[in-house]
């Protein structure tokens, strides 16, 4: 099928898109950044359109995931009409674009956050909507995809807190707890509806795959509350909890968007279950163990980035066989040079000494490389250098019209709490631009 994803570049998004690729789907992507800015970034073969010139023709399904992120920045007048301008106004531009040509199914993004704060009830699908800005939100956001239904399979997905390793709700919490500053949220009895990002794109291939209509809440079997979730997750990552952080002082700190923390919502997932969806993940413990099956200290970090290329792996793996490549795609504000290496080709052993620099510091590094395995995987250990832990992992995989080339870096920062505390978001925004060269230098 010709399918098109909003919110493409979002967490969810790009999982969905690899997944609709390797089911040999055709992707098409709609989003706000020009062609150029958004290629720099987002690599997966697909065609691209921006809201202003969306050409609806031929595409037989939607998923529409684009939204403002509701939980960056405080939630001024100016932040809370760009959470729901951004999901009300792009319904509005796929509903006109689709008028008359109306796709096979329509699938809608919203959330838990439709029931508002209701304490212990138990919530259903048609259970009434709440109170507060996350409420209303949802609803306009459901009502304004009504246009599609009957003409389309309407399907909305309330999602509850999605859990995954690579960003969304994980990635301010591990950094908190990981400080030793996690701690329970007001009484802690508040209930807290999950899903673990895999059974979420189970879910959401699901709807494409079944004639499912109407609403479903997308949240795993077995709701928490704050203080079952504090425990599970700080004794998963080897950590020691905090004080209980009292809600009005949350209040006081992140004002409205305290919400997100201090609101409770005990949301079944009983009806996508009696419909033969069947989850992975159940229970908070299971989940949280497969999400950091990486992490063996509690200081360590996890970096993830994914790279399509358009070329069979055979074709590409060759060129990370010669050292040398490195100094092309890394870039030249870290003055990378290597200096020698123990064999004459790269294999596993080999032991590579280059230099670099970090802040202007000039450092020697030496890495060893690991699991040599052409044209599949790679991976270098860094035996002297900056960090505390730096293994880096190469994949290769065979994808839709080339190679998708994964990158996993674990690493950690010396002085354990304290270099983590002073350094450790620096750090990882420094990746993130590192990676992001190299992105467009292999493109090259």
């Amino acid at each position: 099928m010709r399918i098109l994803v909003t919110g493409a570049t979002g967490l969810i998004g790009q999982k969905l898109c690899k997944e609709l690729l390797l089911k040999n789907h055709e992707l098409v992507v709609v989003g706000r950044s020009s062609e150029l800015e958004f290629r720099n970034e987002f690599t997966l073969p697909c065609e691209y359109f921006t809201w202003n010139n969306l050409d609806a023709s031929n595409i037989q399904g939607v998923f529409h995931l684009a939204g403002d992120s509701i939980a960056s920045g405080r939630w001024t007048l100016k932040k809370k009409n760009a959470i729901l301008n951004s999901r009300i106004q792009t319904t509005e531009v796929l509903v006109k674009a689709f008028t008359g040509k109306w796709p096979e199914f329509f699938v809608g993004a919203s959330a838990v956050g439709y029931y508002g704060n209701r304490a212990d009830e138990l919530l259903m699908e048609n259970s009434p909507s709440g109170n507060g800005f996350l409420s209303e939100v949802c609803k306009k956001w459901e009502l304004a995809s009504m246009p599609f239904e009957p003409h389309s399979r309407l399907v909305h997905l309330r999602l509850g807190l999605v859990l995954d390793n690579n960003g969304g709700f994980l990635e301010p919490m591990e950094r908190v707890f990981s400080l030793g500053l996690g701690g329970v949220i007001g009484t802690g009895n508040q209930r807290m509806s999950w899903i673990h990002s895999r059974d979420l794109i189970l879910l959401f291939l699901y709807t494409l795959e079944h004639p499912l209509r109407g609403v479903f809440n997308a949240v795993a079997p077995e709701p928490i509350t704050n203080a079952q979730w504090v425990r599970t997750y700080a004794r998963q990552l080897g950590v020691r909890t905090f004080m209980p952080t009292p809600g009005i002082l949350l209040k006081v700190i992140m004002g409205e968007m305290s919400q997100l923390a201090t609101d409770s919502q005990n949301v079944s997932s009983e009806k996508i279950r009696s419909n033969g969806f069947k989850f992975i993940f159940s229970d908070i413990k299971s989940a949280l163990a497969d999400l950091y099956k990486w992490k063996t200290r509690p200081f360590e970090n996890l970096f993830e980035s994914d790279q399509w290329i358009s070329a069979k792996r055979e074709d590409i793996f060759p060129f990370f066989s010669d050292a040398k490549n490195l100094e092309q795609i890394t870039p030249p504000w870290l003055k990378f040079r290597v200096l020698k290496q123990s064999t004459e080709n790269i294999q596993s052993g080999t032991l590579i000494d280059y230099k670099i620099s970090l802040k202007g510091i000039p450092m020697k590094w030496r890495t060893a490389i690991r699991n040599w395995n052409p044209p599949y995987f790679f991976s270098d250990d860094q035996i002297r250098g900056p960090y505390k832990k730096w293994f880096h992992i190469h994949s290769f995989y065979q994808f839709p019209k080339g190679t998708l080339m994964k990158d996993q870096v674990i690493y950690e920062l010396p002085l354990g709490r304290l270099g983590q505390f002073i350094a450790g978001k620096y750090i990882k925004n420094d990746i993130s631009r590192i990676f992001s060269y190299r992105k467009q230098m292999i493109k090259k």
